[in-house]
Protein backbone atom coordinates (compact mmCIF):
# COMPACT_ATOMS: atom_id res chain seq x y z
CA UNK A 1 0.00 0.00 0.00
CA UNK A 2 1.01 3.47 -0.81
CA UNK A 3 2.43 5.28 2.26
CA UNK A 4 -0.29 7.75 3.98
CA UNK A 5 0.32 10.82 5.83
CA UNK A 6 -0.79 13.66 7.79
CA UNK A 7 -0.06 17.30 6.76
CA UNK A 8 -0.10 19.62 9.36
CA UNK A 9 0.19 23.56 9.48
CA UNK A 10 -1.13 26.51 12.48
CA UNK A 11 -1.04 29.50 10.04
CA UNK A 12 0.39 33.01 11.79
CA UNK A 13 -3.08 34.03 11.71
CA UNK A 14 -3.06 31.73 14.67
CA UNK A 15 -6.74 30.83 14.58
CA UNK A 16 -6.07 26.76 14.20
CA UNK A 17 -4.68 23.73 13.15
CA UNK A 18 -5.01 22.53 9.31
CA UNK A 19 -4.57 18.87 8.51
CA UNK A 20 -4.23 17.40 4.88
CA UNK A 21 -4.52 13.23 4.57
CA UNK A 22 -2.79 12.53 1.76
CA UNK A 23 -1.79 9.25 0.18
CA UNK A 24 2.29 9.78 -1.97
CA UNK A 25 3.58 8.06 -4.37
CA UNK A 26 7.57 8.61 -5.96
CA UNK A 27 9.57 11.55 -5.67
CA UNK A 28 10.69 14.38 -7.86
CA UNK A 29 9.57 15.10 -11.07
CA UNK A 30 7.60 11.44 -10.54
CA UNK A 31 5.87 12.38 -7.35
CA UNK A 32 1.86 11.84 -7.00
CA UNK A 33 -0.14 13.05 -4.36
CA UNK A 34 -3.65 12.22 -3.30
CA UNK A 35 -5.69 14.18 -1.09
CA UNK A 36 -7.85 11.74 0.95
CA UNK A 37 -9.37 14.30 3.42
CA UNK A 38 -9.19 17.64 4.91
CA UNK A 39 -9.76 19.26 8.28
CA UNK A 40 -9.31 23.09 10.13
CA UNK A 41 -10.18 22.32 13.84
CA UNK A 42 -9.69 26.02 15.53
CA UNK A 43 -7.87 26.67 18.54
CA UNK A 44 -9.68 26.83 21.73
CA UNK A 45 -10.05 30.51 23.00
CA UNK A 46 -7.86 30.24 25.87
CA UNK A 47 -5.03 28.47 23.49
CA UNK A 48 -5.29 31.51 21.27
CA UNK A 49 -5.42 34.37 23.64
CA UNK A 50 -2.02 32.64 25.08
CA UNK A 51 -0.52 32.18 21.57
CA UNK A 52 -1.07 35.87 20.80
CA UNK A 53 0.11 37.03 24.21
CA UNK A 54 3.47 35.11 23.26
CA UNK A 55 3.47 36.44 19.77
CA UNK A 56 3.36 40.38 21.44
CA UNK A 57 6.05 38.98 23.52
CA UNK A 58 3.50 39.21 26.79
CA UNK A 59 4.75 35.97 28.13
CA UNK A 60 7.43 34.03 30.42
CA UNK A 61 10.20 31.46 29.47
CA UNK A 62 8.30 28.63 31.59
CA UNK A 63 4.77 29.95 29.29
CA UNK A 64 6.67 29.19 26.64
CA UNK A 65 7.75 25.77 27.35
CA UNK A 66 4.05 25.03 28.46
CA UNK A 67 2.84 26.18 24.85
CA UNK A 68 5.05 23.80 23.35
CA UNK A 69 3.40 21.26 24.78
CA UNK A 70 -0.18 22.45 24.33
CA UNK A 71 0.24 22.92 20.87
CA UNK A 72 1.75 19.57 20.23
CA UNK A 73 -1.27 18.33 21.76
CA UNK A 74 -3.39 20.36 19.56
CA UNK A 75 -1.90 18.64 16.54
CA UNK A 76 -1.68 15.41 17.54
CA UNK A 77 -5.56 15.64 18.54
CA UNK A 78 -6.28 17.13 15.14
CA UNK A 79 -3.96 14.40 13.49
CA UNK A 80 -5.89 11.81 15.02
CA UNK A 81 -9.13 13.49 13.85
CA UNK A 82 -8.52 13.88 10.27
CA UNK A 83 -6.86 10.46 9.72
CA UNK A 84 -10.32 9.16 11.66
CA UNK A 85 -12.37 11.49 9.06
CA UNK A 86 -10.70 10.16 5.74
CA UNK A 87 -11.02 6.34 7.35
CA UNK A 88 -7.28 5.96 8.03
CA UNK A 89 -6.60 4.32 11.33
CA UNK A 90 -5.33 7.16 13.61
CA UNK A 91 -2.11 7.12 15.81
CA UNK A 92 -0.73 9.41 18.44
CA UNK A 93 2.30 7.54 19.05
CA UNK A 94 5.01 5.13 17.40
CA UNK A 95 4.42 6.46 14.11
CA UNK A 96 7.11 8.51 12.36
CA UNK A 97 7.01 12.14 12.03
CA UNK A 98 8.37 14.74 10.16
CA UNK A 99 9.04 18.27 11.81
CA UNK A 100 10.86 21.36 12.43
CA UNK A 101 11.11 22.65 8.59
CA UNK A 102 11.76 26.28 9.82
CA UNK A 103 14.63 26.25 12.07
CA UNK A 104 15.88 23.40 9.70
CA UNK A 105 15.96 26.05 6.91
CA UNK A 106 17.27 28.84 8.75
CA UNK A 107 19.93 26.58 10.17
CA UNK A 108 20.80 25.62 6.24
CA UNK A 109 20.72 29.39 5.76
CA UNK A 110 17.70 29.91 4.62
CA UNK A 111 15.19 32.02 6.92
CA UNK A 112 12.37 29.80 7.70
CA UNK A 113 9.33 30.98 5.41
CA UNK A 114 7.81 30.21 2.65
CA UNK A 115 7.50 26.56 3.29
CA UNK A 116 6.09 25.35 0.14
CA UNK A 117 8.17 25.83 -2.48
CA UNK A 118 9.18 22.13 -3.28
CA UNK A 119 5.34 20.97 -2.92
CA UNK A 120 4.52 24.03 -5.63
CA UNK A 121 6.69 23.15 -7.68
CA UNK A 122 5.79 18.93 -7.64
CA UNK A 123 2.14 19.63 -8.14
CA UNK A 124 1.61 22.69 -9.98
CA UNK A 125 4.76 22.61 -12.75
CA UNK A 126 3.61 22.84 -16.41
CA UNK A 127 6.29 22.10 -19.32
CA UNK A 128 7.08 25.23 -20.67
CA UNK A 129 5.28 27.47 -18.27
CA UNK A 130 6.92 29.56 -15.76
CA UNK A 131 3.99 30.22 -13.28
CA UNK A 132 3.60 32.31 -10.00
CA UNK A 133 1.67 31.02 -7.27
CA UNK A 134 0.09 33.71 -4.81
CA UNK A 135 -0.54 32.28 -1.23
CA UNK A 136 -3.00 34.49 1.34
CA UNK A 137 -2.29 33.31 4.19
CA UNK A 138 -1.70 34.94 7.86
CA UNK A 139 0.95 36.10 5.84
CA UNK A 140 1.48 35.64 2.20
CA UNK A 141 3.95 34.32 -0.06
CA UNK A 142 4.53 33.67 -3.67
CA UNK A 143 6.17 30.42 -5.68
CA UNK A 144 8.11 31.01 -8.82
CA UNK A 145 7.43 27.87 -10.67
CA UNK A 146 9.61 26.90 -13.80
CA UNK A 147 9.54 23.64 -14.98
CA UNK A 148 13.37 22.95 -13.72
CA UNK A 149 13.30 22.58 -9.82
CA UNK A 150 16.57 24.22 -9.87
CA UNK A 151 14.98 27.46 -11.14
CA UNK A 152 12.30 27.33 -7.73
CA UNK A 153 12.33 30.55 -5.73
CA UNK A 154 9.82 31.66 -3.25
CA UNK A 155 9.19 35.05 -0.82
CA UNK A 156 6.92 36.67 1.29
CA UNK A 157 5.09 39.38 0.02
CA UNK A 158 3.40 40.77 2.84
CA UNK A 159 0.87 40.87 5.58
CA UNK A 160 -2.57 38.80 4.30
CA UNK A 161 -5.46 37.56 6.46
CA UNK A 162 -3.58 38.44 9.99
CA UNK A 163 -4.47 41.79 9.74
CA UNK A 164 -7.78 41.30 8.54
CA UNK A 165 -8.45 38.78 11.42
CA UNK A 166 -7.27 40.98 14.26
CA UNK A 167 -9.65 43.59 12.35
CA UNK A 168 -12.20 41.31 12.65
CA UNK A 169 -11.86 40.66 16.40
CA UNK A 170 -11.55 44.15 17.48
CA UNK A 171 -14.62 45.46 15.70
CA UNK A 172 -16.94 43.06 16.64
CA UNK A 173 -15.59 42.59 19.77
CA UNK A 174 -14.11 39.18 19.60
CA UNK A 175 -16.69 37.29 18.58
CA UNK A 176 -15.83 36.81 15.42
CA UNK A 177 -12.50 36.18 14.01
CA UNK A 178 -12.58 36.39 9.91
CA UNK A 179 -14.22 37.96 7.69
CA UNK A 180 -15.86 35.32 5.64
CA UNK A 181 -16.39 35.52 1.60
CA UNK A 182 -14.95 39.16 2.55
CA UNK A 183 -18.60 40.48 3.48
CA UNK A 184 -17.30 43.07 5.47
CA UNK A 185 -14.31 44.67 3.32
CA UNK A 186 -16.74 44.64 0.32
CA UNK A 187 -19.05 47.26 1.85
CA UNK A 188 -16.31 49.67 2.89
CA UNK A 189 -13.41 51.62 0.60
CA UNK A 190 -10.00 51.97 0.24
CA UNK A 191 -8.18 54.46 2.44
CA UNK A 192 -5.94 55.68 -0.31
CA UNK A 193 -4.08 57.80 2.40
CA UNK A 194 -3.15 55.01 4.85
CA UNK A 195 -2.54 52.58 1.69
CA UNK A 196 0.09 54.76 0.54
CA UNK A 197 2.09 54.92 3.68
CA UNK A 198 1.53 51.05 4.16
CA UNK A 199 3.11 51.16 0.72
CA UNK A 200 6.47 52.72 1.92
CA UNK A 201 7.54 49.83 4.17
CA UNK A 202 10.86 49.19 4.22
CA UNK A 203 10.01 45.26 3.31
CA UNK A 204 8.15 46.02 0.26
CA UNK A 205 11.52 47.71 -1.02
CA UNK A 206 13.76 44.24 -0.27
CA UNK A 207 15.06 42.27 -2.82
CA UNK A 208 13.85 38.95 -2.35
CA UNK A 209 13.85 36.15 -1.01
CA UNK A 210 12.53 38.32 2.22
CA UNK A 211 10.24 36.68 4.48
Amino acid sequence: MSPVGVGLMSGTSMDGVDAAVCRIEGSGAALRLDVLGFLHRPYPRRLRERLRALAEGRTTAREVCLLNDAVGEAFAETASRAAASAGVRPERLGCPVVSDFRPRDCAAGGQGAPLVPYADWALFRRPGRVLALQNLGGVGNVTVVPEDLGGVFAFDTGPANLPLDEAVRAVTGDRASLDRDGRRAARGRVDGALLRELLRHPFLRRRPPRS
